[in-house]
Order: C-alpha cells, then structure tokens, then sequence
C-alpha cells in the first residue's frame, strides 16, 4: 500500500472527516490532500502527528506501508533539491 493509500486507510477506518483531520493536523487541505494522492511527501512532523491523531504507533503507521513505497526517487527531498540546482 502507498503512502497515500495508508492515510485514507486510516481516515476511512476511524470515520474521520477530512476538516477535522486538517484541523488536528494544523495543516493546509490541499497539502494533505497531495500528500493522500502520492503527490507529496509525507513529512516526520506530520507523520508523528497523524499517530498521535490516530493513537498508533510510528511502526504502526510504516507497516502498513510497502517497503518499495520508501524507495520512491521522484518525490524523495534529495531529488527536489537536485532538481532545483538544476534550474539555477
């Protein structure tokens, strides 16, 4: 399961609406919601947050998580940061 596809799992599973998520999270609706599509990264802040919110564990929320999800370049910080010094 992707990133973004464990987030709705969860959202789904605790009935949670997307406004009160937002608001818990102190985060903008349309970040999270690239963050749910795979567009984003999903940051450690937030990553801790959402289990707080939820109150699971950080290796409850990465298990559900398929490995080769964490290996994904196109998003990772690293390649942004290449990308951007490749412009200038």
């Amino acid at each position: 399961m992707t990133i973004g596809e464990a987030l709705r799992h969860l959202r789904q599973l605790y009935w949670c609406r997307n406004q009160d998520l937002i608001l818990a999270l102190n985060t903008n609706g349309a970040s999270y919601q690239r963050i749910e599509k795979g567009q984003k990264e999903l940051s450690l802040i937030l990553a801790v947050r959402l289990c707080r919110f939820y109150d699971i564990s950080l290796d409850n929320l990465i298990d559900l998580i398929d490995p080769a999800e964490l290996e994904r370049k196109e998003l990772s910080a690293i390649k942004i940061a290449e990308k951007r010094k490749a412009r200038r």
